[in-house]
């Protein structure tokens, strides 16, 4: 049997406050999971440290931190930013690195509720710092439909013919274009084709990987990706 939409508006007047109860008890448990799902990640990402011999912060450095840090826009001026579940003491000859979570809301203003204009994003991040060498400083982010609508407005993007693959795949921005061409050589091109869907910001010995969040079982598939794109581009700072 089903209900015609006027039997609802009519249990909906006669029982506002049912409703209302029905509203609460509905975000209280997406507010449960949520937190049960932060607290189980924070447990996993301890655990993994521990495994590896490294160390597990909860909680370091802020956004402003890191911006000051790094001078990557990518920690500046964002809406309820969060860093959190840092590990630290990932070294090998070249570099060393430090991964964390971050979050931050944007602002969708099509959404007609108010309510539901906010959306928080979620990133795993690799901040890597080169011991020798200089990187040029660039920002490379996916290609997606809107930064190709922004190439049509005049935003730049560097293109390579000799690497489609990439250039279909990734809006590439720097200031010193002739020195970011020459930079990125076959075997930069190569490593960034293998490992798509990265967000990657770098300047003189700072180099910053940025996925979707990762979940805990893929962590360690994402450091090698992070310490692969480092040697590679390590290597060729070194030149």
């Amino acid at each position: 049997m089903f209900f015609s939409m006027d039997f609802f508006s009519s249990f909906i007047s006669k029982h506002p406050m049912m409703l209302l109860a029905i509203a609460l008890m509905l975000m209280a448990i997406i507010i449960f999971f949520s937190l049960f799902y932060h607290a189980a990640r924070k447990k996993e990402l301890r655990k993994f440290a521990r495994r590896y011999g490294w160390k597990f912060l909860e909680s370091w450095k802020t956004p402003e931190e890191l911006f000051e840090q790094t001078g990557f826009d990518f920690f500046k001026d964002k809406t309820s930013a969060n860093v959190s579940n840092f590990i630290i003491g990932i070294e090998n000859s070249y570099s060393k690195i430090e991964f964390f979570d971050y979050s931050y809301e944007i602002y969708e203003p099509f959404y007609e509720n108010e309510a539901d204009k906010y959306r928080r994003q979620y990133f795993s991040c690799a901040l890597i710092l080169l011991n020798e060498g200089r990187l040029p400083a660039f920002r490379m982010e996916p290609e997606t439909l809107l930064t190709r609508l922004g190439e049509k407005t005049g935003l730049q993007d560097i293109d390579f013919d000799e690497a489609p693959d990439f250039s279909d795949n990734y809006r590439l921005e720097c200031d010193d274009i002739a020195e970011v061409r020459k930079f990125f050589n076959r075997t930069v091109l190569y490593a960034f084709e293998r490992q798509k869907g990265l967000r990657v910001y770098a300047k003189d010995r700072k180099l910053l990987i940025i996925n979707q969040q990762v979940g805990t079982g893929k962590i360690y598939y994402f450091l090698e990706k992070a310490r692969d794109i480092a040697s590679t581009l390590g290597a060729e700072a070194k030149k």
